[in-house]
């Protein structure tokens, strides 16, 4: 039944026959006051995991699994059309006047990559990445998928898919998503930002089951990029088909079509709605232009990827003072600024609840440390000599021309962001933006060579360009950002150049047979182009088949375009609509299957081995060896993983990794051998692996089924417990290397603090059981003592007993430990970091302040 618990038998091969029950990701320890409000909140929303876990014995076809199917893809169709309805309501409420059809093919634009997902209710995704992997491996065939289609998406299969599973599991049980306990012995969520918890793409659907309401943010991501993009578009054309021309080649370029699933796509989808706030800002100073500034701060902020945000925030800038530059502006340059600073204030009041724990927890990440220290070694250049920029610059014309992910081999080694071709939108777009660029009125010369200037400038920044790259490295802030992703200007100016383009022809500033003439120029510069190219695709190795399909799927539609516009019957406007249309279908041939559509099923599949793992109240930690049960996966499940893979993790657990595992360049630490002492530390009591491995030494099988074998440490430390001995390292060199040696964390636990060489601490029993992310411990304290936890110590972790707050200390480096007087006592440790609660009172006062200052602005406005 959705939204229940559903009691299950599975019989794994070669064990006892076992029941167990099912439950959302993380109900093993659910306290039962909870799970009660979790059935009578949810009971109508239908489990996802419960559900995938269910189909081991009740097969997906039955008729409930229909009715079901039926349900969701309706809610997934009504949210769509619910957000987008209320964000077309916005627009034309605070921005400007849109076209009922206008709005309707702004919301099914999306649905060109999405649709078949929206239809058959599939995941928009790479789910079918974990089949590479075991146990997943051992049930693809179940699940319906057949081959791995795009490698280069992992990032959103092994961490942004899990992140959202995460967010979901917190706020379907009731909690703030603060704490991911599902990686890395437990990590910060809300403020290691990515997962977007506050961004609209994110929390719209996240009622829907996880394929969907992931399907839902992709295409909302889409839908808010060309949104945007028509709204700024519109401000410097005269007609509504011309800014969508700019929109689809803003919305559909291979930028945004790319990191649309990445935290990168929700931060830079609404740049042009930051752009014509600023714009209004400099030219209309009022409650508007701060609203418009405000909402768009918000949005790219909140989408997760705090440097698109700086970089949308810099490149934003600069257009301002363009702005104010202009001849009309200059005497409102007072307001304009007065304008621009309240609405960067409300911004940042609101954008507190994330910002603050953001900039609390970066300075303690390993991430932060590492680029500190390039910085200080001087090795942070980030440009390429002078002839390999220029051969950078192939595929922004030739977008095929180092290979593609997904369609054709690339290249990885070259380490020159071959296979996507980011400054790249579509060549329909080149001779619409060569009418934009050449000719026109002298009035609207600053738009040319605004949008010209964003070009150049991208197309600079992907090419790693020596100079510019090297000149904006120098710059603060951008040191420690990677800025060839500056790349996004070169596809945003290039849509406004084309969007003025087709201003010009459809009103007839410009015949419509100068762009069939510009579009037969561009397909022949393309073709001497592609013949001066061959030696290249020879030299990476490109299949001759996918070299021509790809040449034919840019060229023909420019040659449509042509065609088109050299009909005698064909009117300006004609010829502009077929523009729009060929630019839609060139982008669709051009980036079709970049995410796959798989069927919902393969997010997650039952693995009913794990089925074995016990439901107990007392918290335990999974581990693999090797690229088994690839991190993250285990947070699909429920299960808690000692590894994982994250944009911040703890310097100090970072600095344990020798002990016990090792790090792998822009991936999860690997574990290669689970006899290691730190991993029973880390309460790591249960491993996974191959239906046919054998059990490492000091491990005991639990089960073995025909997807994995199920083994268990004896060995494995509580998540809380009271070490024998302590003993004091202030050295953090020699601490760590002392650990290393270690045979047995129960016996002695490492405190910073005078050296010393090993003190007896106190008695206790503890007894640990866990609510979500929060540690429930009842302690028998005979004398004063020191309680040792494997929770990383990341700043926030409050321990209260009895209503009183008790003093926290670090234990072995990097982990949570408490001391506890003699008695007993009932104590919670629990992840409420002081910085969000900070930052959620500065947007309550913002939002309790704003309207308050705008109705007092309007009684003083009255006579």
């Amino acid at each position: 039944m959705p939204g229940t618990l559903v009691a299950i038998q599975t019989t794994p091969a070669n064990t006892k026959k076992t029941t167990g029950t099912v439950q959302l990701p993380g109900e093993r320890l659910r306290a039962p006051d909870q799970l009660s409000k979790v059935r009578l909140c949810f009971s109508c929303v239908p489990s996802y995991v419960a559900r995938r876990r269910a189909a081991s014995v009740a097969p997906l076809e039955s008729s409930p699994g229909t009715t079901n199917l039926k349900i969701e893809v309706l809610a997934l169709w009504l949210t769509w059309a619910a957000a987008t309805a209320a964000a077309v309501f916005l627009a034309r409420r605070f921005v400007t006047r849109i076209p009922l059809g206008v709005a309707i093919f702004l919301t099914l634009l999306p649905l060109l990559f999405t649709g078949r997902a929206f239809l058959r209710g599939e995941i928009y995704g790479p789910a079918d990445l974990f089949f590479g992997h075991d146990p997943w491996r051992r049930v693809a065939a179940e699940t319906g998928v057949e081959r791995i289609q795009n490698p280069i998406l992992s990032d959103l299969a092994f961490a942004n898919l899990p992140w959202r599973a995460a967010v979901r599991e917190a706020l379907v049980n009731g909690r703030l998503p603060l704490w991911n306990r599902f990686v890395l012995a437990g990590n910060p969520l809300l403020a290691a930002a990515q997962a977007g918890v506050f961004h609209p793409a994110t929390w719209i659907g996240i009622f829907l089951p996880l394929p969907l309401a992931w399907t839902f943010s992709c295409a909302f991501t889409i839908f808010l990029a060309l949104l945007s993009a028509h709204l700024f578009f519109r401000d410097f054309c005269r007609s509504d088909l011309a800014a969508l021309v700019g929109a689809v080649g803003w919305g559909f370029s291979t930028y945004l079509l790319f990191w649309d699933g990445w935290a990168v796509g929700p931060s830079v989808a609404v740049f042009p709605l930051l752009l014509l706030g600023l714009r209004l800002l400099a030219r209309e100073p009022g409650g508007r232009a701060v609203g418009i500034t405000a909402a768009a701060l918000l949005l790219s902020f909140h989408g997760g990827h705090p440097e698109t945000f700086f970089h949308c925030l810099a490149a934003g800038g600069v257009y301002f003072v363009w702005e104010l530059l202009a001849r009309d502006v200059r005497p409102r340059v007072s307001r304009a600024l007065a304008a621009a600073g309240a609405a960067g204030l409300l911004a940042l009041f609101l954008s507190a609840p994330l910002l603050v724990p953001l900039l609390e927890a970066v300075p303690h990440s390993a991430e932060y440390a590492a680029r500190r220290a390039a910085i200080a070694r001087g090795r942070m250049s980030q440009s390429v000599s002078a002839g390999e920029a220029i051969r950078r610059l192939r595929p922004s014309v030739l977008p095929f021309a180092h290979g593609i992910y997904g369609r054709s081999p690339v290249q990885e080694e070259r380490q020159d962001g071959s296979g996507v071709p980011l400054g790249y939108a579509g060549a329909v777009l080149f001779p619409l933006a060569a009418v934009g660029l050449f000719g026109g009125t002298k009035s609207r010369l600053r738009g040319r060579a605004l949008f010209l200037g964003f070009f150049l400038a991208g197309i600079g920044y992907g090419a790693s360009a020596p100079l510019l790259l090297d000149v904006t490295s120098r710059l603060p802030g951008f040191a420690l950002a990677l800025n060839y992703r500056l790349v996004f200007l070169a596809p945003f100016g290039l849509a406004g150049l084309a969007a003025l383009g087709a201003d010009r022809i459809e009103s007839l500033d410009t015949p419509a047979r100068d762009l069939g003439i510009t579009a037969i120029v561009a397909a022949l510069l393309l073709t001497v182009l592609f013949l001066l190219s061959t030696p290249v695709f020879r030299n990476r190795s490109l299949p001759s088949s996918f070299v021509a399909v790809s040449f034919a799927d840019e060229t023909a539609p420019l040659l449509l375009v042509a065609l088109a516009a050299f009909l005698r019957r064909t009117r300006p406007r004609d010829a502009a609509a077929a523009a729009l249309a060929l630019l839609l279908v060139e982008r669709w041939l051009e980036m079709r299957g970049t995410y796959p559509t798989l069927p919902a099923q393969s997010l997650a599949p039952p693995l009913p081995t794990l089925g074995a793992l016990p439901r107990t109240p007392d918290p335990y930690r999974v581990v693999a060896a090797g690229e088994v049960l690839r991190p993250n996966g285990a947070a699909l499940y429920g299960l808690e993983d000692v590894r994982g893979y994250e944009s911040i993790a703890l310097s100090r657990f970072v600095e344990t990794y020798p002990a016990w595992c090792a790090s792998q360049f822009a991936s999860h630490n690997r574990v290669d051998d689970l006899t290691r002492p730190f991993l029973s530390f880390l309460n790591a009591r249960f491993a996974v692996a191959g239906p046919d491995a054998p059990a490492p030494d000091g491990w005991t099988l639990v089960a073995r089924g025909a997807d994995l074998s199920l083994f268990e440490n004896p060995r494995a430390l509580p998540r809380a417990f009271v070490p024998q001995r302590l003993r004091g390292e202030p050295d953090p060199a020699k601490r760590l290397a002392e650990m290393a040696e270690a045979k047995d964390f129960a016996d002695v636990a490492w405190l910073d603090r005078a050296a010393s060489s090993g003190e007896e601490n106190g008695s206790a029993t503890v007894i640990a059981r866990e609510i979500g992310p929060d540690l429930i411990l009842t302690a028998d304290v005979r004398s004063r003592a020191l309680v040792a936890t494997s929770e990383t110590d990341w700043p926030g972790w409050r321990a209260e007993s009895g209503g009183r707050e008790l003093p926290l200390t670090t234990v072995n480096h990097a982990f949570v430990g408490l001391w506890l007087p003699p008695g007993r006592h009932e104590v919670r440790l629990h992840y409420l970091p002081p910085s969000f609660s900070t930052g959620a009172a500065l947007a309550a006062t913002a939002v309790v302040a704003t309207p308050l200052l705008v109705l007092l602005r309007r009684r003083r406005r009255l006579p």
